[in-house]
């Protein structure tokens, strides 16, 4: 008896909490409208839309908007709750979340209950939206399904990107670098450099596209691993569509000997859409470690073969017989995506702001660019930016994924300008520019946004 009343004294609690889990949060903006979306500014307020959602409301995030105004670090989350964190309706996400191409870095999520979630959102359902988020340097792990952005997909993923590492575990599970499934839902341009690995239904984009799923115009380059049913960019395809994309993986690997494995798609059952998608023809293929021969076909789980060099050059994209349909909006210098031809980079999205080689920013400069120089390049610490015309202010360091390194904000006055004491730079102004230490940057290409009182210029910089 005492047991019994224990439990219910329990289950009341719990009844109460979920009641009084309250939404907005005091201190937060906005409506839900899509003229006044309720402005998520700190990792607090994002904590408080997974509170709400676990705390049985979901439905009533239903057509509600959301939008992200700032980057938000999760390193404090020792195991953060996905948004939607269980395989029920009043659990799941409905609404509509705009990334307003802003970051979420540093995710840690790690699920062991069954039809439990892991990621940063973990079931979203019909009518529900996420886009325009980078969701970087992930670690998911899970005893089930695991999604670098979210577990189930059954809505739309538009214009994200993820990277960082997803692991799923136990008999029947997926993983992928965007989402673990995707049943009756769409990705669309999208890509993830995730490194994904799990033992069934494996792929860089999707674990395992569903009935009435849709991916198009993505790609994926991370290392892929499991022991069937492992795909560069989907490990299975179950009456679902798939079209229009490249799989530009380092490898994929499956640890079984298995004819389940594929440069583009693992395995295929039932009815499916599977048209003009390409496979980098230098990615290491296996299973059970011995090399397999790909069948090189458009139409097929190998894909047609390309090599790097077309992959990072926006012709490829641009012709339209490469494609189902429509090429990818990248000619357009308002689409999607863009690319920095010769600059030995895949396609990015173009929100994620970043210039290519000579380009000028917002605030055009013309011919100026050409007055600023950065030396010796490429360099292996020291670089001297020397301006003889234009005075510099601020400088600003972005990788080749668009993610911003460090800003620091140049001081003509003092003779020792420095980095914030949490940055390993530092300036040392000069008559005609600055000096900048970047000797302990991994090597690779970076590009520096140069700020002058004239505008915007910007440089890519080697370092090696």
């Amino acid at each position: 008896m005492k047991k019994f009343i224990l439990t219910l004294i329990t289950a009341l609690a719990l009844s109460i909490g979920a009641v009084a889990q309250t939404w907005p949060p005091t201190d937060m903006n906005g409506n839900g409208s899509e003229a006044n979306p309720y402005q998520i500014e700190t990792h607090q307020h994002l904590k408080a839309l997974s509170d709400y959602v676990s705390a049985a409301n979901g439905i009533a995030t239903t057509g509600v908007h959301y939008k992200l105004m700032n980057n938000i670090d999760l390193s404090s989350y020792a195991n953060w709750t996905p948004i939607g964190d269980f395989n029920a309706m009043n659990r799941s996400f409905y609404g509509i979340f705009d990334g307003n191409g802003k970051t979420v870095s540093n995710l840690r999520s790690s699920n062991t209950v069954a039809n439990g979630m892991s990621g940063l959102f973990g079931i979203i359902l019909s009518g529900a939206v996420i886009k325009n988020l980078a969701v970087v340097n992930v670690q998911v792990e899970s005893d089930f399904s695991a999604g670098g952005l979210l577990t189930d997909n059954r809505g739309t993923i538009q214009n994200c990107f993820t990277s960082g590492t997803v692991r799923s575990e136990g008999s029947f599970s997926a993983a992928g670098g965007i989402s673990a499934t995707l049943n009756g839902g769409t990705i669309e341009n999208c890509y993830s450099t995730c490194d994904v690995e799990g033992p069934l239904y494996v792929g860089g984009i999707t674990g395992l596209l569903g009935t009435g799923g849709t991916i198009k115009y993505c790609y994926a380059t991370g290392n892929v691993k499991g022991n069937e049913c492992v795909g560069g960019i989907v490990g299975g395809v179950m009456g679902g569509t798939l079209i229009n994309c490249v799989a530009a993986n380092n490898s994929v690997v499956a640890l079984d000997a298995t004819t389940w494995i594929g440069r583009v798609i693992g395995y295929t059952l039932g009815t499916n859409t599977i048209s003009h998608n390409y496979a980098l023809n230098t990615m290491m293929y296996q299973a059970n470690g011995s090399p397999v021969t790909p069948v090189n076909d458009l139409n097929g789980k190998d894909g047609q073969s390309r090599d790097v060099i077309e992959l990072k050059n926006s012709i490829f994209y641009s012709i339209l017989s490469n494609w189902n349909g429509d090429a990818w909006d990248i000619a357009n210098p308002n689409g999607i995506w863009k690319i920095c031809n010769n600059e030995n980079m895949l396609p990015f999205l173009r929100w994620q702001g970043i210039l290519c080689d000579g380009e000028v920013g917002i605030e055009t400069i013309t011919n100026y660019e050409l007055r600023i120089t950065v030396f010796p390049n490429p360099t292996s610490g020291q670089l001297r930016i020397t301006s003889y015309e234009l005075q510099i202010e601020d400088i600003q360091i972005y990788d080749v994924m668009g993610k911003k390194i460090l800003t620091s904000h140049v001081s003509q006055q003092s003779p020792e300008t420095k980095f914030p004491s949490n940055s390993l730079e530092r300036w040392q102004p000069q008559a005609d520019g600055v000096v900048l230490n970047i000797s302990h940057l991994p090597n690779g290409i970076y590009f520096l946004q140069i700020k002058t009182a004239q505008g915007l210029v910007n440089k890519k910089v080697i370092k090696n």
